[in-house]
C-alpha cells in the first residue's frame, strides 16, 4: 500500500512524499493433539501452519512445534506463530479424566475343581462403565453381564487368576483386580 504525504505550513503545501507499507498476511495456525487424556496419560499437541517459529506459553524449552505434555488437572496450553513480525495464537484445552477406583473382586471361589461350573465372580458396577475379564488355563466364561460373570472350569483347567479390568465412561482403564485361584483335579476338594 502506498501512502502521499503532503505537509502544510500557512495554507501552503510543502513537497510531498510518498510512503510504501507492505502488509503482510498473519501466518495460518492450528493445534492437533488430543483435548481428553486420562490422569496419568500424556499427549503430544503440534502446531502447524504458516509461520516460521513457535512459541508455547510457560512450557520449558517451549520454542517447537510440538510439545509433549502430561496434566494433572484441566490445563489450557497456548502457542504462538510469528511469520515476517506477525503473529497469531492459539490455544487449546486439555481435560484430564480419572481412571476407576481400585476394583476388588468380591465374590468368587478361590478353590475348586476341575470340572465345575457356574462359579460366580463379581465386582462393584459403576454406570457407564465396561468390563474385560481374563481367567485361568482351561477356564471360560459361561454367562458375562459386565461387572459379573460365571465360570466353567474343564478337565484340564489349572490354577491362575482370574482379572478384571474396568473401563470407565471417559475411556480410562483401572488397574487390574485379581484373584488367585487354585484348581484341584475333580474329586480333590473336601468340605469339612
Amino acid at each position: 500500500v502506498t501512502y502521499t504525504i503532503t505537509p502544510y505550513l500557512d495554507g501552503c503545501s510543502g513537497v510531498s512524499t510518498q510512503v510504501s507499507v507492505q502488509v503482510n498476511p498473519l501466518p495460518t495456525l492450528s493445534i492437533v493433539g488430543s483435548s481428553s487424556i486420562c490422569i496419568g496419560s500424556s499427549t503430544t499437541l503440534s502446531a502447524s501452519g504458516t509461520g516460521t517459529s513457535y512459541s508455547w506459553t510457560g512450557i520449558l524449552n517451549g520454542n517447537t512445534s510440538s510439545i509433549t505434555v502430561s496434566p494433572v488437572t484441566n490445563t489450557t496450553y497456548t502457542v504462538t506463530s510469528i511469520l515476517n513480525s506477525c503473529s497469531k495464537t492459539e490455544s487449546i484445552n486439555v481435560i484430564v479424566n480419572p481412571k476407576p477406583q481400585v476394583l476388588t473382586i468380591n465374590e468368587g471361589c478361590t478353590l475348586v475343581e476341575q470340572v465345575t461350573n457356574d462359579v460366580p465372580y463379581s465386582v462393584l458396577n459403576n454406570s457407564g462403565s465396561t468390563y474385560s475379564w481374563k481367567l485361568p488355563v482351561g477356564a471360560s466364561i459361561a454367562t458375562n453381564s459386565g461387572s459379573s460373570v460365571t465360570v466353567n472350569y474343564s478337565s484340564t483347567a489349572l490354577s491362575g487368576d482370574v482379572k478384571v479390568v474396568e473401563t470407565n465412561s471417559y475411556g480410562c482403564k483401572g488397574d487390574t483386580a485379581k484373584l488367585s485361584v487354585t484348581v484341584l483335579p475333580s474329586g480333590k476338594v473336601s468340605i469339612s
